[in-house]
């Protein structure tokens, strides 16, 4: 096999010994049938783990080559990624019949991104305590999403013939990677084959393997039902089940966790029904007859139906939490923007000036109605000085729209603020403002919340102190939990603002750290007064950002502090980036000394 033909990166085998302290057993976090898997820590702290294949000849060849083969086709945010392998021959001196002579030694090693949780079955608990039902709800899904992606999505389909939770790793939000394809097989024609190799773990082998040796698609199946059922009732409770009937099981299961949800009435209804429709999945899964379990279509479909449910609940809950308020109760409304079915105008509510941004309730696409519920959703909970205050809600607007009601900032966005006002913003107030967006993006990653969509439009200005300005970040339509922050086809924003990572397509979960790079365009925006990468065509611009090698001038006039805190936002690699905390700690000793020249214009 040529695995240099790979894009994969190869990882000299004194690299790997290095960054494993020579593969010492304190660094040995997992072992299974076919190697030894250990943390590897490179010098700048990037983590990654380290398989090294057992030296079996013959099944060490076939393994190694299997693995390496599947890992390098897959890309997605549930399964996990191959970084770099080793293909090391080495020449050493052996006893053979009382003399030493030279024998070649295979090293083979898979590098893989690091899941600083470890595997499922740690936390598979008979209590049922080890993780709240979000977080058990997210495993499933994520399980499931990345088994369809290996049997719907990938031409030909890769059956993993291996699933169980010591190969479903966990990263640090809790988000399920399927790991460990040495088993797996490509199936280009038939559906159902027989074969005479040994595959699997037991207690997650199909009836129709153990007494036929028979392998397709309802081979996973079987397993995930397995994994499922152990998620939700533990090990024992697993076991348990064979002495009871389907109903019965259920019943008890649905009890056990309807008991610990402790969300308000209606998400404890719906999340209650989610809980049941899971657990009667996982029971659907492991039939005897392979023709009665689901497809992973079916299961992913069952799933997303019982996510509008919940979000239906999630929804009518968040009405009874936010300030509702009457369309009648809004004056003076002016017109400030207006983009899509939405518009933006400034009003009075109860004499205080506010901001009321508008959808159309009636418009057909989803992803606005969707940002205006995550708005309210991620906003309603907010209180700090920089993050703009949100008042409430409106559901009985003009022809039926419903709008969202926060504070109002004079000056606008700081985009127009620095078209408008570049002459009177100095230095110094410019590290204010620069200030204040770190002061409320800290806030934000500190609450959990990604912005995904931080840039000068989105946060907004009071100029009308002379001595202080103020900054605010807005504009929260994209913003996600951290937990839920994974690589998907909804993951949006401004292209000029967007990280090399969303765009690349070379990881799939993603950090807080990409509105860090967002705030070193900001940072260059707030610096010039410019808008980033103005005259380049839309793929110039991606092309540039997904091969690292554009990013805005920066003028020679620039402050040396400011310069060098921009470019290690913008850094490639996220690892590199500072946090918030470090950001507005820096910002705001510059500001305090004073040092530089003014930007002028």
């Amino acid at each position: 096999m040529d695995y240099a033909s790979s894009e994969t990166t190869v990882m000299p085998l004194d690299l790997l010994r290095e960054i494993t302290n020579d593969f010492s057993e304190e660094r040995r976090i997992g072992s299974g049938s076919y190697g030894k898997v250990y943390l590897g820590v490179h010098q700048h702290g990037k983590r990654i783990a380290v398989k090294i294949l057992y030296d079996m000849p013959g099944i060490d060849d076939e393994q190694f080559q299997n693995e390496f083969n599947n890992l390098t086709r897959l890309r997605h945010q549930n399964i996990v990624r191959l970084v770099g392998y080793c293909h090391n021959i080495q020449e050493i001196q052996v006893e053979y019949k009382g003399k030493l002579v030279l024998a070649e030694k295979t090293h083979r090693a898979l590098c893989l991104e690091y899941m600083s949780n470890g595997s499922l079955d740690k936390y598979l608990s008979d209590e049922c305590d080890r993780y709240d039902w979000q977080t058990g709800y997210g495993i499933i899904k994520g399980i499931c999403q990345g088994l369809k992606y290996l049997h719907n999505e990938l031409k030909p389909p890769i059956y993993h013939l291996d699933l169980k939770p010591a190969n479903v790793l966990l990263d640090e939000n809790m988000v399920p990677r399927i790991a460990d394809f040495g088993m797996s097989r490509l199936f280009r024609d038939e559906k159902t084959r027989a074969t005479n190799s040994s595959l699997g773990t037991i207690g997650y082998l199909p009836p129709e393997y153990i007494c036929n040796n028979l392998i397709s698609n309802k081979f996973d199946i079987f397993s995930l039902g397995v994994v499922i059922i152990k998620i939700m009732a533990g090990r024992a409770g697993y076991f348990n089940s064979a002495n009871m009937s389907s109903q019965e099981f259920s019943n008890v299961v649905q009890l056990i966790w309807t008991n610990r949800l402790l969300e308000t009435s209606n998400l404890r209804k719906a999340y209650s029904e989610q809980v049941k429709i899971c657990i009667e999945i996982g029971l659907s899964c492991v039939q005897e007859d392979r023709h009665k379990r689901p497809t992973i279509q079916d299961i992913v479909d069952k799933l997303n139906a019982t996510e509008t449910e919940c979000t239906y609940a999630s929804r009518n809950d968040l009405s009874l939490m936010c300030q509702i308020i009457k369309d009648d109760d809004l004056e003076e409304l002016r017109e400030l923007s207006s983009i899509d079915y939405r518009i933006v105008y400034h009003g009075k509510w109860r004499g205080s000036d506010v901001a009321i941004k508008r959808t159309n309730r009636r418009c057909s696409s989803d992803r606005l109605r969707n940002e205006f519920w995550n708005e309210v959703s991620n906003h309603a909970g907010l209180h700090h000085p920089n993050v703009v205050a949100f008042y409430g809600i409106v559901l009985d607007g003009h022809g039926g729209s419903i709008a969202t009601v926060t504070e109002y900032m004079v000056n606008g966005s700081l985009r127009t603020a620095l078209w408008k006002n570049s002459k009177s913003l100095g230095r110094h107030k410019r590290l204010i403002i620069a200030m204040d967006a770190a002061f409320g993006m800290e806030y934000l990653h500190h609450k959990n919340i990604v912005h995904f969509d931080l840039k000068s439009d989105n946060l907004h200005v009071n100029l009308t102190d002379p001595r202080r300005p103020i900054c605010k970040v807005g504009d929260l339509g994209l913003s996600k939990v951290k937990c839920q922050t994974l690589i998907s086809c909804g993951v949006s924003g401004m292209l000029p603002w967007m990280a090399p990572e969303l765009l690349n397509g070379t990881t799939s979960l993603v950090s807080e750290k990409v509105d860090v790079y967002s705030f070193g365009i900001v940072l260059w925006e707030i610096l010039t007064g410019e808008e980033p990468y103005a005259g380049l065509h839309y793929g110039a611009i991606l092309g540039g950002i997904v091969m690292n090698t554009l990013r805005p001038p920066v003028p020679d006039s620039c402050d040396p502090e400011w310069r060098s805190l921009m470019e290690q936002c913008w850094a490639t690699e996220p690892l590199q980036r500072p946090s918030f905390t470090q950001i507005a700690a820096r910002l705001r000793s510059m500001a305090a000394a004073k040092k530089a020249q003014p930007y002028g214009n």
